[in-house]
């Protein structure tokens, strides 16, 4: 794999790891400007999110039920050592 794509990976992970930490407090169920939109419209389906080994993948791992939950959707997390 060259470099990159190497860190074209890396950066959509991190900006994918740092969006479900800043997601991650109490939020209220209805938002303004979220009318019409279905949390289930994908509930079913599998995504597969790969990840690299790093300390912020076991708080992803964490979240995953409540993101499962809430979709309707399973997860597959795949995570990677860096080497």
């Amino acid at each position: 794999m060259n470099y990159g794509k190497r860190v074209l990976i890396v950066v959509l992970v991190l900006m994918f790891s740092v969006s479900f930490l800043f997601a991650s407090g109490k939020q209220e169920t209805k938002k303004a400007g979220t009318e019409g939109f279905s949390w289930k419209k994908f509930e079913g389906e599998t995504i597969r999110f790969l990840a690299l080994k790093f300390y912020y993948t076991n708080i992803i791992k964490e979240k995953l039920p409540e993101f499962e939950a809430l979709t309707g959707m399973k997860v597959k997390l795949e995570d990677y050592p860096e080497d």
